[in-house]
């Protein structure tokens, strides 16, 4: 599997972090998931002790994007990929 490097500014990277983006991520990715006709999505919490939550992980069994187009479509964060792979 290839490596693939990616540039985020720094800016979309705090915004992201607000505590109220975070539940709209888990929405996102969860809607994703039901988007690629997924037949399963289950969204995992990792505790750590009293500091809260360490990980999530929101994992679906959808089809995705072709793996010899993952390299462009995720190069760079935020946005959509489609306009990337036109």
């Amino acid at each position: 599997m290839a490596d693939v490097t990616v540039k985020v500014d720094p800016q979309h990277l705090q915004k992201l972090a607000r505590p109220t983006q975070q539940v709209a991520a888990i929405s996102e990715l969860t809607w994703n998931g039901l988007d690629a006709d997924a037949t399963l999505v289950e969204v995992m919490f990792d505790r750590i002790d009293l500091q809260g939550i360490g990980t999530i992980l929101v994992v679906d069994n959808g089809f995705g994007i072709e793996h010899s187009l993952c390299s462009s479509a995720f190069s760079s964060l935020g946005g959509s990929w489609k306009p990337r792979l036109a």
